[in-house]
């Protein structure tokens, strides 16, 4: 996008897709990394790992002061339109795609 374009006011990938995909490739982040990387405040991005947790597509694992975030390998999209869609298969796709 040329950087005169203007960028619409929404994104195909919600915050809870965003912190989730950061997470899966970035499992050792902390909360400040993600917040900078993905432009959310640290107290959203702490809302949006304890829905994530609480949702069953992540674990965290309290390793000395860090957490280590681990995706679920049982993760899936959550709109029933996607929910046949695992996370790790759009993340190897993601991968592949930027390789």
């Amino acid at each position: 996008m040329n950087p005169t374009e203007v960028r619409p006011s929404w994104t195909l990938v919600t915050s809870h897709g965003l912190v989730l995909l950061y997470v899966a490739m970035h499992p050792e982040a902390t909360i400040r990394e993600i917040s900078r990387e993905i432009g959310l405040t640290e107290r959203r991005v702490m809302e949006i790992l304890r829905d994530l947790k609480e949702a069953g597509q992540i674990s965290i694992e309290r390793q000395g002061r860090r957490n280590i975030y681990e995706l679920s390998p049982n993760a899936s999209f959550m709109h029933p339109q996607l929910a046949h869609v695992s996370v790790t298969a759009f993340l190897k796709l993601m991968q592949e795609g930027a390789a």
